[in-house]
């Protein structure tokens, strides 16, 4: 063992001298190893940053993930407003069949031309306290003093069309 590393420590280095300078011997340098010149406009491998293509393609990029995060948000938004509508036309929709029950109304049967089912359920101390607007702008249309048949609202959107602003079953209701 003590053999090994004598050999090991006695073994010759070479280094490889090239020129002479006023200070003493200098080691040559390999092709591999990187100079420290100064960076030069002459020189375009040398320059720091980026060129114009590459700064081109990444603002091309932030604008294409901007542009499908805003059409996130608007379909976030549509989707958010169609389901207040719907919940508008369902609460108006309980308030009615809540009245009828109360008051002995079978569906399809109209109310005395005295009274007033838009009256009688929206207001302080009634059924609704308010009712909402669509958030879309939409208007609402009612069926009048007459009480809805069950899979028929008493309240439509003028969305509507395409079912957009249309819960999907009402039937329950």
């Amino acid at each position: 063992m003590c053999e090994k590393i004598l050999t090991k420590a006695l073994k010759p280095t070479t280094v490889r001298i090239t020129r002479v300078s006023a200070t003493g011997w200098t080691k040559q340098e390999s092709p591999h190893e990187h100079s420290t010149q100064s960076f030069s406009p002459f020189h375009p491998r040398l320059r720091p940053g980026l060129t114009v293509l590459e700064l081109t393609v990444v603002l091309f990029v932030l604008i294409l993930l901007i542009s499908v995060l805003f059409v996130g948000v608007s379909a976030y938004k549509t989707g958010t407003d169609r389901a207040a509508c719907v919940m508008n036309i369902h609460s108006v929709q309980n308030a009615v069949r809540s009245y009828s029950n109360l008051n002995g109304l079978v569906p399809g049967q109209a109310l005395a031309t005295s009274e007033d089912l838009r009256g009688e359920l929206v207001g302080p101390e009634r059924f609704l306290e308010e009712l909402s607007d669509c958030p879309s702008g939409g208007t609402y249309s009612d069926l009048g003093n007459r009480i809805p048949i069950a899979g028929e609202l008493y309240l439509t959107c003028s969305l509507a069309g395409d079912r957009q602003h249309v819960p999907e079953r009402v039937e329950p209701w």
